[in-house]
């Protein structure tokens, strides 16, 4: 039977609880709710270097701000599916996107009709993590000592010029037919499906050569596996001094893949300031920096700005490229 008298001092003793509750809390303050967690999206399988890099930004931001980021895995389509979900998601900063270079810069212009996503527009550039140079390298099955040596069995056999990637129109291709337009060598693109893959057709001895990030091929240059020629960095490694960069040899272009954070466009000013600080933080503490430069990466951990800037001229620079080789997807 229902008993009005007991309801009425049920509320009574509710009302009375909230109020104790508020007068016992700081002036300002608001009555604490469920924490949400945060979401880092990254367009690459679980065990990529730039998966490992969001997850160790994703435990030290974290611990720095007490609330909680998840790393979320979104493969496939060059990264523009991992891109999608972040450009469609809330503008609150509980939604980051760690992007390689070619999903901001060449894949947007490239396969314009497949990609469902403004990268300026829906975008809030945060920071630069890190940057990787690319490498030239070669296998059992053209063992030869350098680039020049290199060259000279490409002109002799047009057969030694294939040479493999990541995968078709991304920068380590692009590296490629800038070295052949510059070389004059006849160099010809078998692309296969991310970095793994293509540096084992090229151990296996099914591809002569290959051009990928200078991080995926340390430990086999350094056990005699492979064999790098050259990197496209500004300066000679310190873990591989014997090897030249492309410009020392003559071939005056630089190239490196930048990984950049960024939040889905409108994010204010202030929580794009706060992210920033705490992946710069993040980026330069002792287990992130030496995750990076012990696998052969250039620690940065730019302003906001700065990510911004390297975006807009990486896009003309490439985009001035694809334009020129007339660089479609097909």
């Amino acid at each position: 039977m229902y008993d009005r008298s007991n309801a009425m001092s049920l509320v009574a003793c509710t009302l009375a609880a909230m109020l104790i509750t508020c007068l016992a809390l700081p002036a300002g303050a608001q009555i604490p709710k469920p924490s949400q967690v945060g979401q880092i999206v990254v367009g690459v399988p679980a065990g990529s270097n730039i998966d490992v890099t969001a997850r160790i930004l994703a435990e030290n931001v974290s611990k720095a701000s007490g609330q909680t980021y998840v790393v979320l895995n979104r493969p496939g389509a060059g990264g523009t599916i991992a891109a999608e979900m972040v450009a469609r998601s809330p503008a609150d900063g509980m939604t980051l996107f760690v992007s390689p270079i070619s999903t901001m810069v060449t894949e947007p212009q490239v396969n314009r009709q497949n990609v469902r996503y403004d990268p300026f527009k829906d975008f809030t550039p945060i920071s630069i993590v890190a940057t990787v140079d690319l490498a030239l390298a070669v296998g059992p099955a053209l063992r030869v000592g350098s680039f020049a040596d290199y060259l000279t069995a490409v002109r002799t056999d047009e057969t030694k010029g294939f040479f493999t990637s990541p995968g078709v129109n991304g920068l380590p291709h692009f590296l490629g037919m800038l070295i052949a337009k510059q070389s004059g060598a006849k160099f010809v693109h078998v692309p296969y499906g991310g970095p793994g893959p293509a540096v084992q057709a090229v151990v296996g001895g099914h591809v002569p050569a290959l051009i990928v990030g200078y991080s995926d091929l340390i430990a086999l240059h350094r056990g005699g596996t492979l064999r790098i020629l050259a990197t496209s960095g500004t300066s000679r490694h310190e873990m591989t001094p014997e090897v030249p960069t492309f410009k020392e040899l003559g071939y005056p272009f630089e190239v490196s893949v930048w990984y950049g954070v960024f939040a889905p466009g409108g994010t204010p000013p202030a929580v794009i300031e706060r992210l920033n600080n705490l992946i710069v933080d993040a980026a330069r503490s002792k287990q992130l920096s030496d995750y990076l430069l012990n696998n052969g990466h250039r620690m940065v951990g730019s302003t906001a700005q700065a990510l911004a800037e390297a975006h807009r001229n990486d896009f003309k620079r490439w985009g001035d490229f694809i334009r020129s080789e007339a660089i479609t997807v097909k």
